[in-house]
């Protein structure tokens, strides 16, 4: 597997650092849908919490103290694995209850931050896919 050189900054930060804790909190509670809706058994759905540990490892908490990018080091595939797993915890996120241990906000503003959440995610998967979806276009055109 490759390593990643991705670097990310400080307001991509701060959105993996919320989707990261936020599925850290609610899995103890939650981890039977969890596994079903990662496709995993719950003992597999475990194994991969530790590419979620590295990642927050990776993400740090240096965003509150110092606003800066951090280069994430993780291998590719696992990378891109846990940002699909994000991508989709934030996209369900706004329809589903608030659990008590996540910030008080309004519906609204709860909205705007996963939307914000899913767009980084994107962002991310976008810049690590080998092949850019506008280059596989230009070059079905040609063929």
């Amino acid at each position: 597997m490759s390593a990643a050189t991705l670097t990310i900054d400080t307001d991509e930060r701060e959105a993996l650092h919320g989707l990261l804790l936020r599925r850290l909190t609610l899995l103890p509670e939650y981890e039977q849908s969890f596994a079903e809706r990662d496709g995993f058994t719950v003992t597999d759905l475990y194994l991969a919490l530790g590419d979620e540990l590295r990642l927050l490892d990776e993400v740090g908490l240096g965003f509150l103290i110092e606003r800066s990018a951090v280069e994430l080091t993780m291998p590719r595939e696992r990378l891109v694995a846990v940002l699909m797993r994000l991508r989709r915890d934030a996209r369900r996120a706004p329809c589903e209850a608030r659990h008590e241990r996540e910030p008080q906000e309004t519906g609204e503003e709860r909205w705007e931050r996963f939307r914000r959440a899913v767009l980084v995610c994107e962002e991310l998967l976008a810049r690590l896919d080998p092949e850019p979806k506008a280059t596989q276009a230009r070059g079905e055109e040609a063929a």
